[in-house]
């Protein structure tokens, strides 16, 4: 559903574009498809957000097939492991053999101090999220906080759908240069943060949201919050780059 509605909407809107391209307002022409791609995209995140929220208990829930809260807890303790101590171990075997120590008991205790810390610092903890990547560090991993992450996508995406298509209609955003320039900010802000929700549960969904159309779905978002940027006073750049991205999406199909 998800894959369709993005080609059918991205397919259709590029068609807006060409019958606009005669008229003198070739930046209205422009603007309009990005727009309306965007509320495509909108759509798109909304449908996947709440398609995967049904589905979750039984997947990556406490009692699903695979629990996130047991991927989150085991990359937790492989990336605060520490590397140097581990590496002692055999040193301390070997020094036990040669001193005639007791092999066990050295081994143990290389063990124990090599041991994840459970108390991380904000740099630990950073580092961590640069190599796993996901809001679930810091709201954690239970069936309330793995809900509410679908949840919030399905509100953001309503937003991103919605009230571009409010503000358009009461013609708000052209009345306060400044009032533009909030509101475009809230917007791409929306947008990654939308697409860092659902990359979150890609990375602790396996291969549950392993395909290419989840990781589409991520890139578009992150383009789509760029776009925001400069879709007003360049709308033309902002048009070709979303072309692109359908002309990439549909050739790897």
């Amino acid at each position: 559903i998800i894959l369709l509605t993005v080609q059918v909407l991205v397919v259709g809107n590029l068609a807006i574009s060409n019958a606009y391209s005669s008229s003198s307002d070739n930046n209205g022409s422009g603007l309009m498809t990005v727009m309306a791609v965007g509320r495509g995209c909108a759509l798109a995140n909304g449908v996947a957000f709440w398609s995967f929220r049904r589905q979750l208990p039984g997947l990556i829930g406490s009692n699903g097939l695979t629990p996130a809260a047991s991927l989150i807890e085991g990359t937790k303790r492989k990336l605060t492991r520490r590397p140097s101590s581990m590496r002692s171990v055999t040193a301390q075997v070997v020094g036990a053999g040669a001193t005639g120590g007791t092999i066990a008991t050295r081994v143990t205790g290389s063990l124990l101090r090599s041991a994840p810390n459970e108390t991380q610092t904000w740099k630990q903890w950073f580092d961590n999220f640069l190599q796993f990547p996901t809001v679930f560090w810091a709201v954690g991993s239970s069936d309330r906080a793995l809900l509410g992450v679908c949840t919030s996508g399905i509100v953001l995406s309503s937003l991103l759908f919605l009230v571009p298509l409010v503000l358009c209609s009461k013609n708000i955003c052209s009345k306060s240069a400044w009032w533009h320039l909030v509101y475009t900010i809230i917007e791409t802000l929306a947008w990654w943060t939308c697409g860092f929700l659902y990359l979150s549960l890609i990375h602790v969904s396996g291969d549950f949201l392993g395909l290419q159309s989840d990781s589409n779905l991520v890139e578009i978002d992150a383009l789509l919050g760029l776009v925001r940027l400069v879709q007003t006073t360049h709308p033309y750049p902002a048009l070709l780059a979303v072309r692109f991205f359908a002309f990439r999406k549909m050739l790897g199909c």
